[in-house]
C-alpha cells in the first residue's frame, strides 16, 4: 500500500466520521455498505482508486485531488449542515501539492454560504459592501477587481 492510499484512507475516514457513520457516508456518497467496508474497514480489501476518490470528493462538494492531499489537523470537516462549505483554498487546484486549506469561523460560513447562493446582483452587493467598510481597502479591490 503506498502513501497515497494512506492519505485517501484517512481523509476518506475523516469524512465518514463527520457524517456520523459509514452507512451515512455510503448513502451521501453513493456506495454500497460493503464498498464502503471494503474501502475504509479495519480489514479494508481495496484501495481507493482514482473514480471512488473522485466521487467522494463529490459528494461532499470538495475540490479535485482533495482526498489525495494531506489536511491540516485544524481543518473542520464537513458535516451535515451544510456539508460543502468549510473548504478555503487560496492557491486554486493546479495539483495536489497546491491545496491550502484554512480553518472557517462559523460566521465566515454563514456569509459564505450566502454569497455562493445569491444571484450576480447580490453577490455585487457583496462585494460593495466589502469594499466599502474593510481592514485593507487596496487588498479587497484587487481581489474584486473584474
Amino acid at each position: 500500500m503506498g502513501k497515497l492510499d494512506d492519505i485517501r484512507r484517512e481523509n476518506a475516514r475523516k469524512l465518514v466520521a463527520s457524517v456520523d457513520g459509514p452507512a451515512n457516508f455510503a448513502r451521501k456518497v453513493g456506495l454500497t455498505d460493503s464498498r464502503v467496508s471494503q474501502l475504509l474497514g479495519k480489514k479494508f480489501t481495496r484501495n481507493i482508486g482514482n473514480v471512488a476518490a473522485s466521487q467522494i470528493e463529490a459528494a461532499f462538494n470538495l475540490p479535485d485531488g482533495w482526498l489525495s492531499a494531506e489536511q491540516n489537523s485544524n481543518y473542520q470537516y464537513p458535516t451535515n449542515s451544510p456539508p460543502d462549505k468549510a473548504l478555503v483554498s487560496d492557491q486554486g487546484h493546479s495539483s495536489y501539492a497546491d491545496i491550502s486549506l484554512a480553518y472557517v469561523t462559523q460566521e465566515e460560513l454563514q456569509i459564505l454560504t450566502a454569497f455562493r447562493e445569491a444571484n450576480e446582483v447580490g453577490k455585487e452587493m457583496f462585494r460593495s459592501a466589502a469594499i466599502a467598510a474593510p481592514k485593507d481597502a487596496k487588498k479587497l479591490q484587487a481581489i474584486f477587481k473584474p
